[in-house]
């Protein structure tokens, strides 16, 4: 679905903090700007198939689904993901 939405996933992980696996969700994404990011985030929450994927979590065993933490980052020169 993101990918429809030309959000270009780098990677996707699970919090281990405690031990064992939260079931979160965190991934980083990759963006050119701010106002990109604000641009593909509100095409995508807006799609008929994110309002289905939301109805399909809601119906589910947790029924809950949080809004995403949004953290903004620039990589360093020497990052390897420049």
């Amino acid at each position: 679905l993101l990918r429809r939405h030309a959000i270009d996933v780098l990677g996707c992980w699970d919090e281990l903090s405690s031990g064992r696996e939260s079931g979160q969700l965190i991934y980083l994404i990759s963006y050119d700007d701010r106002a990109q990011s604000r641009a593909k985030w509100e095409a995508l929450e807006t799609s008929e198939d994110w309002k289905d994927v939301v109805g399909e979590i809601k119906q589910g065993p947790s029924q809950t689904l949080s809004p995403p933490d949004r953290l903004l980052l620039r990589a360093f020169d020497f990052s390897p993901l420049r």
